[in-house]
């Protein structure tokens, strides 16, 4: 699934998990497991609530400036990021 190994690579589960207190107890318990936890709900959860994945990428705005992707799912847009759009992200 490329979706989930772009963004475990992508997501910086400290900082996930600090702007999303409501998953820092049940990761707590698996300590272990913290990124792959914390890339695996942004990838099938985070990104449709809207969630940041780091304290570097918006997704809306990342959309938005570019039109062309206004097919993408939520999910889809980091993924494209770290393939095609690396510097579009201020």
């Amino acid at each position: 699934m490329t979706v989930f190994y772009v963004a475990q690579d992508f997501v910086d589960s400290t900082w996930y998990l600090q702007q999303n207190p409501d998953l820092a107890a049940a990761v707590q318990a698996n300590s272990d497991w913290t990124d792959r936890i914390a890339a695996t709900h942004y990838a099938l959860y985070g990104a449709a609530e809207q969630r940041a994945p780091n304290s570097w990428f918006d997704a809306t705005y990342y959309q938005t400036q570019n039109s062309d992707l206004h097919y993408l799912a939520p999910h889809q847009l980091l993924a494209h990021f770290t393939q095609h759009g690396r510097g579009a992200c201020a």
